[in-house]
Parts: structure tokens; C-alpha cells; sequence
């Protein structure tokens, strides 16, 4: 019986030994890898980028990070390895330098001024700047031969990945991207590992944010003006096309230290006629182009030279460049609903430290569609006429008959006197004149006739600027109706947006209706739902006119009685 028992016991006491030795090893597993974990986190750094170009974000595009940290050293130092000067990426290097380098022996002299080579010590501002000067100069191949660890392996460069998803290594839909870097200078590439920037991880989380249009703090466009409320989405601004345009272009006295010429430019196919370029910096030289300034019926099939700054590195003040131009109305007016094209960029000369550009802010218009309506048969109507007026901070104006706008005490007085007359059937171009809305003459059942009572009930207005409170005053009133609502208000609206598949798209007044008419979009020949709607424009809320009244009850009568007889002489007849 006792031997029963301990044998028991000793069965027992093996499984007892045995759960508490595995509750251990699950004790200590847990108990370790949090430290791990903790200790992996803290070496590496959480790093978002957000990516833009001028203000659009860069999406569905695949960035990388390098860290550069031991290249950084050794060019500080200058103390390279007999291998590394001897290797075929080094000399390679040397052969191929482009203009703005200097060979000399192993020393690279820079038009800048900087030397990188055997027994050039740099400080580490310098150095920077120098890794700058070689990856832009197709130099990665340098870099990563400079920048190998401890155990002589290359450094590989680290992809950024979409928030949250990890296996999908590109931007998302705002143009962000984000990974675990190591601490340290880096420098960030695109897709093909070309140079992008040069930056410092050194606070975890970290935000950069990379505009490929704008480079630099030290040269940057500014749109002058009361522009606030025309501000929308996209870093873009909604103006009208009869205002005019002034930007100013900010260098940086300190942009001296890495170049010596600034060249401004516009694009192929531009709208955009220059008035005047002037800066008051005496210390620079300010050479412009005459043929930009021409105003020609056609545009520009190539990106076109303005005028090109020049100044030396002693620049002891900032250049502040004024240039002043208004939009081609002729070009803008030569289509339907174009995209304006109205920028200008500048970027810097080469001397070895990259190419720094600024863009001007983008500038686009909008404007909003009109449908002429009888409310009470939800029938299309015609004949009114209208005065457009705009508002802001208590100042009244009516759009002239010169086709700009004027200051108005009273609209109901002064506004006839001088406004342009809004009527159905005509496209207004703000800024330009009207024109007749085009027939839809690809339309299966297209009947020329019906075709222009339907655009005589459209009113389409293009060029508003954002920021104003519009109205229609209407000064006649439609056909067979009295005027009630004499002011029908709106307001003008664009704002740009990134559909789910990626696409860019726009949404406007004139994209979508605030005030639609669902039963009578089928007889508009331009509707089309999501990117030409049309806004209800009631003609009055009040009854038809007496006399239109009983002038339709009379010929009701007359043609019901005419049927009656009709009937009664077929009847008498043929029965």
C-alpha cells in the first residue's frame, strides 16, 4: 500500500516538475521579448514622409531612404582607403565629372568652391553639402562605397511603405509613406534611386515634408494680393480671368553660397502675358526676354526664358523679383472650359550643389450653369434677363458691359445703367465677352430648332473667382410671368479631390448643381451629371399673367368645343 502511494506521489511530483518548468520557460520567452522589441524600437526611428508638387500630393509613387551617416564621416575626415582610391567607382567617377567639377590628382574642386578628396577635411555643413554635390552628380555609386559598415557590407537603401500596409511600398492616395530608419543623415531617393533630399533622423516619430516643386526655403513664389478667400484645396487658388497677377520671387541671400543665376520661366502653351519683371536689389543683374513680353494670337509650344538674376557670392541682401502680368484672353477664350495654364518656375544654375526650383502657386477658375425654370409645370422657360453683381465686405459690384466690374451704391438704380445685359443662350467668358452656347449637333435626335429654344432657357457663366457672395438681379421678366424674386444668389466653388482608383478630379459649381433639376436634365444637350450641371433659375414663383391666363382658356375652349362637334357630326353620320 505504501510503495502504491509513493509511487503516486513520485507520478505527481514529475508532472507537477514538469508543468512548472515549461510555466517558466513561457515566464521568461514573455518575459524577454518585450525587451527586445522595446530595444529594436528605440534604435530605429518612425519616419513619415509626405510627399507634394506644389501643393499636389504625390501618390501610387515609391520613395527610399539611405542613411549616409558613415559617408558623412568619412568625408569629413578625408581619410580614405588605398582600396577606395584605386577602386572603378572612384575612378569612373573622377572621368565622367561634368562641368561645374574640377579633377585634380584625387581632389574634386566643385564651382562652388568645396574640395572632396585625400586629406580634405570638411566641416560637417560642408560635407553635406559635398554628398549633395555627388549624388546629384549621378555619384551614388561613391556614396555607397564611402557609407559601408563595420564589416565592409554597402548600406542598402530602405523602402517607405504605406501607413498600416506594409507589403504596399509606395504613397498612398495623400501622398504618405512611412518606415523605421536609423538614426542619422539620410538621404531620401525616388523609385530609381535618384537623389530626392538630404535630410537629419534624428526625433522619433519624424514628419518631412518634400515639395518637388519647391526645393528650397531659400527661393520660393508668392502670390500678392487679397487671395485668402479665393484659397482652395491643393495649396490652389480659384480667381477670377479678368484679374490681374502679380508674383514675387524671394532669393535668398544665402542662395549665393550655392549658385549664381536664377532663371524664370514659363511653360509651353502658356496663357500668361508678362507686363513687367523689375527687382530693387542693385546688386543684381536682371536681364529679361522681349519675346515673352509680346502678346501673340497663338501661344508658346516650348517652355520659354523670362528673365535671368544673376548676383555673386558676396550677396549681402535678399532679392525680392516683382512680376506683373495678366491672362491671354484670346487663348483662354479659343476653348470650352480650358484648364488655365498660368504658372511660372524658377530654378537655379548648376554649380555643383543640385538644382533648387520654385513654382508659383497654381491658379485655377471656375463658374456655374443656369437653367431657366417654370416651377410650377417643372417646365423650361425663357426670356428673362439678368444683371450679375458680387459682394464682398459691403462692396457692391455689377459686371459691366466693358465686361469688368464696377462699384454700385444701388443696384436696383445704378445697375441698369452700365451692366451687361445676362441673357439665355449665350456663354459669358468673364473678362473676354459671350458667346453663343454651341447646338449639340452630335446628339442622335438633333432638331436645329428645338436645339436653340432649349439654349435660348441656359445661361453659362466662366472665370468667377471664389470668395464672393454672386447674384442674379433680374431686370425682365420671362415670358408670361411677372417678377417676384428679383435676386437669386450663389456661390462659386472648386476644390480638388483623389477618387478611390487614384484619379485627380475636380469638384465645382460647375460640376455639381446646388440647386439641380433632375426632371429637365435630359433635355440640356451639354448636361452631364458630375461634370456640367445646371442650376434651377426660377423665373417667378407667382401665376401666369391674367391675360396669358385667360387668352389659354379661351383657346382651350375653342379647341375642346371644335371636338365636340367633331364628334357629334361623325356620330350623326356614320351611325
Amino acid at each position: 500500500m505504501i510503495e502504491s502511494t509513493r509511487k503516486v506521489f513520485k507520478g505527481k511530483d514529475f508532472k507537477l516538475t514538469f508543468l512548472f518548468f515549461i510555466a517558466s520557460f513561457i515566464l521568461i520567452l514573455g518575459a524577454v521579448t518585450p525587451i527586445n522589441v522595446s530595444a529594436k524600437q528605440s534604435e530605429d526611428v518612425l519616419t513619415k514622409i509626405l510627399v507634394k508638387n506644389n501643393g499636389v500630393p504625390v501618390i501610387n509613387t515609391s520613395y527610399n531612404a539611405l542613411n549616409v551617416e558613415m559617408a558623412l564621416k568619412e568625408i569629413e575626415s578625408g581619410e580614405f582607403s588605398q582600396q577606395f582610391l584605386e577602386s572603378s567607382t572612384w575612378k569612373d567617377f573622377l572621368q565622367n565629372a561634368p562641368t561645374w567639377m574640377n579633377v585634380e590628382d584625387n581632389v574634386i574642386i566643385f564651382e562652388n568652391g568645396l574640395k572632396f578628396g585625400l586629406n580634405i577635411k570638411n566641416n560637417e555643413v560642408d560635407a553635406k553639402r559635398i554628398i549633395t554635390s555627388i549624388l546629384v552628380s549621378n555619384g551614388q555609386a561613391v556614396i555607397d562605397e564611402l557609407n559601408k559598415d563595420m564589416e565592409g557590407n554597402k548600406v542598402s537603401p530602405i523602402p517607405f511603405y504605406q501607413p498600416g500596409k506594409i507589403t504596399n511600398k509606395f504613397t498612398n492616395q495623400s501622398g504618405i509613406a512611412e518606415t523605421f530608419l536609423s538614426p542619422g543623415l539620410t538621404a531620401i531617393l525616388d523609385a530609381n534611386l535618384n537623389y530626392v533630399k538630404l535630410v537629419e533622423i534624428n526625433s522619433n516619430p519624424q514628419k518631412l515634408s518634400i515639395d518637388l516643386g519647391n526645393t528650397s526655403k531659400n527661393l520660393k513664389f508668392s502670390l500678392e494680393g487679397n487671395y485668402s478667400t479665393q484659397k482652395t484645396n491643393f495649396e490652389s487658388y480659384v480667381v477670377s480671368l479678368n484679374q490681374g497677377i502679380e508674383y514675387h520671387l524671394l532669393i535668398n541671400k544665402k542662395l549665393a553660397q550655392s549658385t549664381n543665376t536664377v532663371n524664370i520661366t514659363i511653360p509651353a502653351n502658356s496663357q500668361l502675358e508678362i507686363d513687367s519683371v523689375v527687382t530693387d536689389n542693385l546688386s543684381a543683374i536682371l536681364n529679361t526676354n522681349k519675346v515673352a513680353f509680346n502678346p501673340s494670337p497663338s501661344n508658346n509650344s516650348q517652355p520659354m526664358v523670362v528673365a535671368t538674376i544673376g548676383f555673386d557670392k558676396n550677396l549681402t541682401s535678399d532679392i525680392t523679383v516683382v512680376i506683373k502680368a495678366h491672362m491671354n484672353m484670346g487663348l483662354i477664350s479659343n476653348f470650352s472650359l480650358p484648364p488655365l495654364n498660368l504658372g511660372m518656375t524658377a530654378v537655379t544654375s548648376q554649380m555643383g550643389s543640385g538644382v533648387d526650383t520654385a513654382t508659383t502657386p497654381k491658379l485655377v477658375t471656375s463658374g456655374i450653369n443656369f437653367a431657366m425654370v417654370n416651377g410650377k409645370t417643372d417646365s423650361l422657360a425663357s426670356g428673362a434677363e439678368y444683371l450679375l453683381t458680387r459682394e464682398d465686405k459691403g462692396k457692391k459690384e455689377v459686371y459691366l458691359q466693358d465686361n469688368s466690374w464696377g462699384e454700385v451704391e444701388n443696384i436696383e438704380s445704378d445697375g441698369p445703367i452700365n451692366g451687361k445685359v445676362i441673357t439665355g443662350g449665350q456663354r459669358y467668358i468673364i473678362g473676354f465677352g459671350e458667346t453663343d452656347i454651341p447646338l449639340d449637333l452630335n446628339r442622335f435626335n438633333f432638331n436645329a430648332k428645338r436645339s436653340e429654344e432649349i439654349n435660348h432657357s441656359l445661361i453659362q457663366l466662366y472665370g468667377l473667382s471664389k470668395g464672393y457672395n454672386y447674384s442674379l438681379y433680374q431686370i425682365t421678366e420671362a415670358k408670361g410671368f411677372t417678377i417676384k424674386d428679383k435676386v437669386h444668389d450663389f456661390k462659386i466653388d472648386y476644390e480638388n479631390f483623389v477618387s478611390p482608383n487614384g484619379t485627380f478630379l475636380v469638384k465645382s459649381s460647375i460640376s455639381n448643381a446646388s440647386a439641380p433639376i433632375p426632371s429637365l436634365n435630359s433635355l440640356i444637350p451639354d448636361f452631364s451629371s458630375g461634370l456640367n450641371e445646371y442650376n434651377a433659375l426660377l423665373v417667378s414663383d407667382s401665376p401666369m399673367k391674367k391675360g396669358t391666363l385667360l387668352r389659354n382658356i379661351l383657346i382651350a375652349s375653342f379647341i375642346a368645343i371644335c371636338v365636340i362637334l367633331l364628334t357629334i357630326i361623325l356620330v350623326i353620320k356614320f351611325v
